[in-house]
């Protein structure tokens, strides 16, 4: 259920933040206060939501790492670690040519929370068929 909440939450802060600086008049200001409570979110998602399930689940996600729900988790990871990097750093520093960054981050974070929600149907269907 809270992985739920992140997800809509995830999805309302992008498409906010997306949206306030693609406008005709940008508000710069307001996206960047959508996605630092979206970065914040998301590192506190990692630690307390995707962290436990990480460490429950350790062993299937390594021994069968070729299986598709854990194929999923390690996608998802990948995808969504990089964009939360990318994230943080949008926050610390803006490169002079950041547009490219910030399409790229999008797109990665667009990912991992598709891939996320996936993992989470997955991950669910599978502990309720055992």
């Amino acid at each position: 259920m809270l992985t739920s909440f992140y997800n809509y939450q995830y999805f309302f802060l992008l498409s906010g933040g997306i949206y306030f600086v693609r406008r005709k008049e940008q508000n710069v200001k307001m996206h960047r206060s959508l996605m630092l409570i979206a970065v914040i979110l998301n590192a506190i998602s990692i630690i307390l939501v995707m962290g436990r399930v990480f460490i429950t689940e350790i062993e299937n996600i390594v021994m069968e790492f070729y299986e598709f729900t854990p194929l999923l988790m390690w996608t998802h990871g990948l995808t969504g670690g990089l964009a939360q990097v990318l994230g943080i750093s949008f926050l610390f520093k803006h490169p002079p040519k950041i547009r490219w960054g910030m399409r790229i981050t999008t797109t990665l974070w667009t990912i991992a929370l598709l891939l996320g929600i996936a993992v989470y149907i997955f991950h669910e269907v599978n502990h309720h068929a055992h």
